[in-house]
């Protein structure tokens, strides 16, 4: 799958969805750095579920908040018809709310925008391959906000 690098061994199809051009572009140039194949970009949610439709990648890479349509509705729509489709949400700021609405959209995992580009491909590997990704603070902070700890 991928050495100590972060390099993908077998090509995973990416779809971008980010209303930011410029951050699409970046995302685009370290993914296929790092070998994976974006198969589309969107620059809004309807964009993004309508894409994923069309073209059905292995992985969708949701910015949370996009014109017309969320990345959290996106999400929740491509995890309900796409199943095979891993979906990983991105925030600005990541927040432990983000964490459960990642959860409850079907995401299997959640990263902040300015996630460390040569920590990215490690995490998008890691959901294509059937595991999840939440940030451990904010995962745990929304496991004790779901079931809290019994003293």
């Amino acid at each position: 799958m991928h050495d100590g690098d972060g390099v993908v061994r077998r090509t995973i199809s990416v779809l971008l969805a980010d209303q930011d051009e410029l951050a699409r572009r970046d995302l685009r140039w370290d993914l296929e750095r790092a070998g994976f194949q974006v198969v589309a970009e969107a620059a809004t949610g309807d964009e993004a579920v309508d894409l994923a439709l069309e073209t059905r990648p292995e992985l969708c890479l949701l910015a949370s908040e996009l014109p017309r349509q969320s990345g959290l509705a996106a999400a929740a729509i491509i995890a309900r018809v796409l199943e095979g489709t891993s979906i990983v949400l991105m925030s600005a700021d990541l927040t432990v709310g983000d964490v459960l609405d990642a959860v409850r959209a079907g995401a299997a995992g959640c990263v902040a925008k300015d996630v460390d580009p040569s920590q990215l491909p490690l995490i998008l590997n890691a959901v294509a391959s059937g595991e999840s990704a939440f940030p451990r603070r904010e995962l745990r902070q929304a496991l004790d906000f779901l079931v809290p700890q019994v003293a």
